[in-house]
């Protein structure tokens, strides 16, 4: 069993936290507030800005996971990382595979995190947990911008993806189940991958149109439109 840091208190987090405590791993949560609310689980406030607090929080710390989607607080948490001796770490790249992605220029830093975590390899071990596009994210209260986004009224299609072009769905819950027991092996690969709901996107789109009743628009898209 293992000492794992979660940098975040989302969904995702609080799922690969409960998980990780049900493998019998010991769990802290990082996060720029108290989070009483989130009893049993244990909460460390952090000053993503202060070396100090960071490398404070990481004590003992074995394997840290982000689930936090920006550049900034990711490369200070692995420079502390570093100071701490925390010997793995995962970056917040839960979605489809770095190399698959469109490339989009400056958006939120985090092939900088990437880089970093390919520079210090030797130092820091690291993998990639690709699994494509959360469930949650389409039903009530999640954001839905994606592919299909229910508020807008509007679907997109990938130009050259089509009626062939799938995307794979997962729970966030079985993404925290499969990340919890990855802690438990001796080695880490580069990339973990979910195994998920595969399904053609435009099937996708008639599902979501039979759903909710009505017709999604869907202009195409290229594939360097994509975030």
């Amino acid at each position: 069993m293992v000492k794992v840091a979660i940098a975040g208190t989302g969904a995702l987090a609080q799922h690969i936290a409960h998980a990780s405590l049900s493998l019998g791993h010991e769990v802290l949560l990082l996060s720029r507030h108290e989070y009483p609310s989130l009893s049993p689980l244990t909460v460390i406030a952090v000053d993503y800005s202060l070396p100090s607090s960071l490398c404070y929080a990481l004590t003992d710390v074995h394997t840290l996971i982000s689930t936090i989607p920006y550049s900034a607080p990711q490369l200070a948490l692995i420079d502390a990382c570093l100071m701490a001796r925390v010997l793995r770490f995962a970056p917040a790249e839960f979605e489809r595979a770095p190399n698959l992605r469109p490339f989009v220029g400056g958006v939120d830093g985090r092939l900088d995190v990437l880089e970093k975590l390919r520079t210090e390899k030797h130092r820091l071990d690291s993998a990639v947990f690709v699994c494509g596009l959360f469930m949650e994210r389409f039903g009530p209260g999640g954001k839905g911008d994606v592919l299909l986004d229910f508020a807008a009224g509007r679907a997109w299609i990938p130009v050259g993806e089509g009626e062939e072009g799938r995307a794979c769905f997962i729970s966030v819950k079985d993404v925290g189940m499969f990340v919890a027991n990855a802690l438990g092996l001796e080695e880490w690969p580069e990339q973990f991958r979910c195994c998920g709901e595969r399904l053609r996107i435009a099937e996708a789109v008639e599902i979501a149109e039979r759903v909710r009743g009505w017709f999604l628009f869907t202009p195409p898209i290229c594939s360097d439109q994509q975030s």
